[in-house]
C-alpha cells in the first residue's frame, strides 16, 4: 500500500480528460476499511496515410479507514498524428471525505486538482475547495448523491501570461444504478458558475455511461462526456464531447 501511494505521489505532478473531472464516475463504492482501485491503460498505433499514436493512462485509488476516505485519481491522454498533437491533456485529483453520520448519508469534502489541455489552450488550471455531500437514496441497486460547495480556481491560457483567479460555486447530481449483476449504469451532472455571473461565466458538464463485467477484475466500459465552458480563449469551441470505450482493471 505504501509503495502504491509513493508511486502515485511521484506520478501526480506529471498527470496534472475534460475541463471538468467527474469525481462521481471515479468514486468506488466501498463502505468497508481497506484499499480499493482500478488502473486503465491503452496504447495504439495506426499507419495509413499518416502515423497515428494514441496513449491513455488513468488510475483511481480509494483508501477507507473508519470515517475517513482518501481518493487519488489521475488521467493522461495523448494522441499524435505525424507532428500534430490531436489530444494532449491530463489531470491529477486528490479528495478527502469525512463521514458525518453513521448511515453513510452526509459527508464533508475537501479537494485539490491540477490539470492541463493543450488543444483547448489551457496551460494550467489549479483548483482547491470543499463542500457537503448528501446521499438521499442509498439502496443495493441504486445510489443518488447531491453535492454543493465552492472552489478557488486559478488558470493560465497558452500564449497568455495573464492569470485568472476567482471562486466558483460547485454543485452536482449523481445517479449510480446496477442494472444487473454484471451491468452498471452511471450519470453525473456538474454546474460550476461564478456567483456574480451565473449566466455568463459557468461550466456545465454531463458524464453518462455503463460498464459490463467480464470477470472479477475486468470490465468493458462505454463512456460519454459533454462539456460546455463559457470562458475559454477566442477560437476555442465552448462545447466539446467525448465518446470512449475500453477495458478497466479493478483490484
Amino acid at each position: 500500500m505504501k509503495k502504491l501511494l509513493l508511486i502515485l505521489a511521484v506520478m501526480l505532478p506529471y498527470l496534472a480528460n475534460s475541463q471538468v473531472v467527474n469525481i462521481e464516475r471515479k468514486r468506488l463504492n466501498a463502505d468497508t476499511t481497506g484499499t480499493f482501485g482500478n488502473i486503465n491503460s491503452s496504447v495504439s498505433l495506426i499507419k495509413n496515410t499518416k502515423t497515428l499514436w494514441n496513449v491513455a493512462l488513468s488510475y483511481n485509488v480509494l483508501v477507507v479507514k473508519d470515517k475517513h476516505e482518501w481518493y487519488f485519481i489521475g488521467n493522461l491522454a495523448f494522441k499524435k498524428a505525424e507532428n500534430t498533437d490531436l489530444v494532449n491533456k491530463g489531470y491529477e485529483h486528490i479528495r478527502y471525505n469525512y463521514r458525518l453520520t453513521q448511515g453513510y448519508r452526509l459527508y464533508a469534502e475537501a479537494f485539490e486538482q491540477m490539470q492541463f489541455d493543450a488543444i483547448r489552450k489551457i496551460d494550467k488550471r489549479i483548483l482547491a475547495g470543499g463542500g457537503i455531500r448528501y446521499v438521499p437514496v442509498r439502496q443495493e441497486k441504486i445510489k443518488v448523491s447531491i453535492g454543493a460547495g465552492a472552489m478557488y480556481e486559478y488558470e493560465i491560457f497558452k500564449d497568455d501570461t495573464t492569470g485568472f483567479n476567482w471562486v466558483r460555486l460547485n454543485s452536482y447530481l449523481s445517479v449510480n444504478y446496477r442494472v444487473s449483476k454484471n451491468v452498471f449504469f452511471y450519470s453525473t451532472t456538474y454546474y460550476q458558475p461564478l456567483p456574480d455571473a451565473i449566466k455568463t461565466n459557468y461550466r456545465l458538464f454531463n458524464n453518462t455511461g455503463f460498464s459490463i463485467s467480464v470477470s472479477n477484475h475486468f470490465s468493458f466500459t462505454v463512456d460519454y462526456e459533454i462539456v460546455y465552458d463559457s470562458f475559454l480563449p477566442e477560437g476555442i469551441p465552448n462545447t466539446v464531447y467525448f465518446l470512449k470505450n475500453g477495458l478497466s482493471y479493478k483490484f
